[in-house]
């Protein structure tokens, strides 16, 4: 059994997620972690996925490119290496017990927000787990950033919320640091 990253782009369109998954189902592949979205009209998808059928992903994309082509999706799978399985899990299991901060932000957007508020959490050795951007039209575009990150042990709390909030001040835009266990969206 092979176990792979699948990664796919392209134009949006009504039952994009059922044909790819069914596509990967009538080849035996079962479905792990997974994100998907839509960004101006333009869907995105990462899968963590277990084959049984093949050990390759060159195979695994190739039996794939038939729906690709059909939904017109630039498709990439990348087979995850044994030592790639093992170093994953505990990083997932380690992400569920450390200490978890949501930052939300929310001012005009401009460029630099992502990178400074970035930044300042890699200064203090925080993380990224989530992130996630939304420009708000209009004749004053508005931005609004939700970071997720993982706290490293010996990290003060409010060191990371002051450092990030001084960031946010620099850069124009607020800030919501919400410590602990917290709602990412």
């Amino acid at each position: 059994m092979g176990r792979f990253f699948l990664h796919a782009i392209g134009p949006d369109q009504p039952g994009i997620v059922a044909r790819l998954a069914s596509a990967l189902a009538g080849l035996g592949c079962n479905i792990g972690d997974s994100r998907m979205t839509v960004l101006q009209g333009q869907f995105a998808v990462m899968l963590v996925l277990d084959a049984p059928r093949t050990t390759d992903g060159t195979v695994l994309e190739h039996q794939l490119d038939p729906v690709a082509e059909e939904l017109g999706l630039f498709l990439l799978v990348r087979t995850l290496n044994t030592g790639d399985e093992v170093q994953a899990e505990p990083a997932a299991e380690s992400s569920r017990s450390a200490r978890q901060v949501v930052i939300r932000l929310r001012g005009p957007d401009h460029p630099g927000i992502v990178a400074g508020i970035t930044e300042a959490l890699s200064a203090s050795g925080g993380n990224v787990l989530e992130l996630a951007t939304h420009v708000v039209p209009g004749p004053h575009p508005g931005a609004v950033i939700a970071l997720q990150l993982e706290l490293p042990s010996g990290v003060a709390e409010e060191e990371v919320r002051a450092g990030v909030e001084a960031a946010a001040a620099l850069l124009g835009v607020s800030c919501e640091v919400s410590l602990g266990a917290s709602e990412f969206v």
